[in-house]
């Protein structure tokens, strides 16, 4: 069963892979960069600061991106796009 697996394994890495392309792809392009900021580890007002926009519209975006890529947090969300 080991050798199905391993032959399995590079398939499901793309289908995981195209999964989260589709799933990126609906970001808006501030929610792309608030999600760049956001896997450098970035608070959400320094991230406002940063994109000079405010805490909650940072919160707002955050909400979308985790939403969007169905994800509860940050940490959940770094896994993915590992």
């Amino acid at each position: 069963m080991g050798q199905i697996e391993d032959i399995l394994m590079p398939s499901r890495q793309v289908d995981k892979s195209a999964e989260m392309q589709s799933r990126l792809a609906v970001l808006s392009m501030r929610e792309r960069e608030v999600l760049s900021l956001i896997l450098e580890g970035n608070m959400n007002k320094v991230i406002g600061d940063m994109l000079g926009i405010s805490r909650r519209t940072v919160e707002a975006h955050r909400a979308n991106i985790f939403l969007k890529t169905n994800v509860r947090n940050a940490i959940e969300l770094a896994r993915l796009l590992k």
